[in-house]
């Protein structure tokens, strides 16, 4: 259309120019070449450039240049590293020598018109053809496990890389015309994620490479709007807060995690107080009551919360016994704690059968699951909204979730999970089918098609991965367009509708955008807590006693004796004897709520118990330091000892 308003000879020569760069030949014979004048890899990340500026789509994480030309040109790391090179050989004349104009762009330095126009394009061109590059690795591939496979920059040097485009990226917002600066953006952030998506997986890159701003003065209600409703409803708001609201949604990995942490758990409260009211502290404002047989706890829960319940109210929980009598007492909050990790933790045995396991242990839907249960897509809407509620309430649960679910969870746009995440779902299958790129034979004598093949309570079928799949060999020209489906069925096919409806629960509690703060290796922190040693000092110093305990009591002096004297492992231990959790809070033990207490529970001859529900040690009055350490070891290992108060 925009052809019709050019001359006739114009029109014909923009028209010649399209077909040109359509086609691989002029890719195939600029790879010919044995080296690239500086004046050749200018001219031709300026091509380059317009033809990513015009692109139909913009530059993203799962949408490769359109153009066959660029795809020709990024599968040659030669080619990419001599960009590299001469990104970084556009300089300027400093009092201290010259510079790479790349580096003082990460720095902030404004640069003169030429410079900016040259580097721009290098930078770009660079940027979309190394994504596109990695997006035809496997991870294995990448981190150099299978030998043959010739990166552009070595590991170390891609660290570095990220730390520059890092700089560019933060530093640079509002400097440049709109329009070449939102392409350049869009072209860093896109080979960004694919570099963050890997380093989530198997770190190549130091934190401090990733990490540049903090979130200083941005506050949530800023967060809870767009960014153009931002720019518009807060008109006083300084333009370097709208481009960190800006950065937080497009790359929060610039930000370090514990800032993300204490974001995300700021959200959650400006939240309930909007919902709850001031005085939620005091158990005052909109409350959920259930009532719960203890020995039917996930049962009952799903009939009464399952449907048109908001849980981001407060939940009061009444428990009743075998005998169905109601248990004495009033919730403050304890019971709501237990009532909540027994909710969990039944609702996610595999042996109920809504999730299943991987070889590694690791939780995600069961595909099966649709033929065990008709209401299987409630059941996993409720198990959605009740891990929604734990992290709403700041709640740790021991859930270890398969990396590929999770990350399916908190990509947002960015895609479902793609073929580097089946290692986290199947190992040996990601394995295997890995090594039909790399078989030397004949592909076609491993009788392979476009078919899969499942088992279902002994009722085998085969599926078809694309139209007359059955009739489809697998050779060396489609082996990888096999190798995506496979990953695409097992991953994301088989469990979409179990997927779904547990993804549209948790967004009921916890909006998915607040997720995107995280990767999956975060957001599994956030479940579970860090996977980090016990700090005793911390510990101590937010611990509260109660009875007659104090802490100069001679008693707590010998039961802290006896903890400093753990291993890590027996620490753990006694972390998850007192609070059900064997790991610590992520922001320390200052947010452990209710907190660690130890209550003095009479004479010597009893063993510590707990109540869970409290984070309640009850320590009996020990004289002696071998007593102290032998009782509450025997305690914490066996595991017995719980009392509800």
């Amino acid at each position: 259309e925009d052809l019709d308003l050019l001359n006739s000879s114009t029109a014909s020569l923009v028209r010649c120019c399209v077909r040109m760069f359509s086609s691989t030949s002029l890719a195939r014979r600029l790879l010919n070449f044995r080296e690239h004048s500086k004046e050749m890899l200018e001219s031709l990340c300026s091509v380059c450039y317009h033809l990513v500026v015009t692109s139909p789509s913009p530059p993203h994480t799962s949408h490769p240049p359109t153009s066959n030309f660029l795809q020709r040109l990024a599968l040659n790391s030669n080619l990419l590293r001599e960009i590299w090179t001469f990104l970084n050989s556009i300089s300027l004349q400093r009092n201290f020598g010259s510079v790479a104009c790349v580096h003082l762009l990460a720095q902030g330095v404004s640069l003169p018109s030429p410079e900016a126009t040259a580097v721009s394009e290098a930078l770009v061109t660079f940027a979309t053809l190394l994504a596109t590059f990695l997006s035809t690795l496997h991870d294995a591939e990448f981190y150099g496990d299978y030998k043959g496979v010739l990166l552009p920059l070595s590991l170390k040097e891609m660290g570095k890389m990220v730390a520059t485009l890092v700089g560019v990226l933060v530093m640079n917002y509002g400097k440049y015309e709109e329009a070449r600066w939102n392409c350049l953006r869009n072209s860093i952030l896109c080979l960004l994620w694919a570099l963050y998506e890997r380093n989530s997986r198997r770190p190549f890159c130091a934190p401090s490479q990733w990490e540049a701003l903090n979130l200083n003065g941005v506050l949530p209600e800023f967060f809870l709007e767009t960014e153009s409703e931002v720019e518009a409803g807060f008109p006083g708001v300084p333009r370097a807060l709208v481009h960190k609201v800006q950065l937080l949604c497009s790359a929060p990995f610039v930000f370090p995690f514990v800032e993300r942490v204490r974001f995300f758990q700021q959200l959650i409260e400006d939240t309930s107080k909007r919902i709850q009211g001031s005085l939620q502290d005091f158990l005052i404002g909109p409350t959920l009551r259930v009532t719960a047989r203890r020995n039917h706890i996930y049962e009952d829960a799903f009939s009464e919360l399952s449907h048109g319940v908001d849980l981001r109210n407060r939940l009061s929980v009444n428990l009743v016994n075998a005998q169905g009598l109601d248990e004495a007492g009033i919730d403050g909050g304890g019971l709501f704690r237990e009532f909540l990790a027994e909710l969990l933790r039944t609702g996610f045995d595999p042996n109920r059968g809504f999730f299943t396991t991987t070889a590694d242990a690791l939780l995600y839907p069961n595909p099966q699951a649709v033929l065990l249960n008709e209401e299987f897509a409630s059941h996993f809407h409720f198990l959605g909204t009740m891990l929604g509620k734990a992290l709403y309430e700041h709640f740790l649960v021991e859930l270890p979730f398969a990396g590929f679910f999770l990350w399916k969870l908190c990509s947002g746009g960015r895609g479902g999970a793609g073929t580097h995440h089946l290692s986290s779902l199947d190992p040996e299958l990601y394995k295997n089918l890995l090594s039909l790129k790399h078989y030397h034979g004949d592909l076609q004598d491993l009788s392979l098609n476009f078919t899969i093949a499942n088992d279902y309570f002994g009722h085998s079928s085969v599926l078809e991965l694309k139209e007359n799949g059955a009739n489809i060999p697998v050779t060396r020209e489609n082996c990888v367009e096999y190798i995506h489906l496979v990953a695409n069925y097992k991953m994301n096919g088989q469990i979409e509708r179990q997927f779904q409806a547990f993804r549209q629960g948790l967004s009921q509690v916890i909006p998915l955008r607040w997720l995107r703060l995280f990767n999956q290796f975060e957001l599994q922190v956030l479940i579970s807590g860090a996977e980090v040693p016990i700090d005793i000092g911390d510990l101590r110093n937010n611990t509260k006693y109660s009875g007659e305990y104090g802490p100069d009591h001679k008693c707590i002096e010998l039961f802290w004796s006896a903890v400093e004297s753990f291993n890590d492992s027996q620490r753990k231990l006694l972390l998850k004897f007192v609070t059900s959790c064997s790991r610590p809070p992520l922001l320390g033990f200052k947010e452990l709520y209710p907190p660690f207490c130890v209550l003095s529970a009479g004479h010597e001859d009893r063993l510590p118990s707990a109540s869970t529900c409290m984070n309640l040690l009850k320590l009996p009055m020990f004289t002696d330091y071998e007593t102290m350490h032998s009782r509450l070891l025997y305690a914490i290992s066996s595991g017995a000892g719980f009392e509800l108060s």
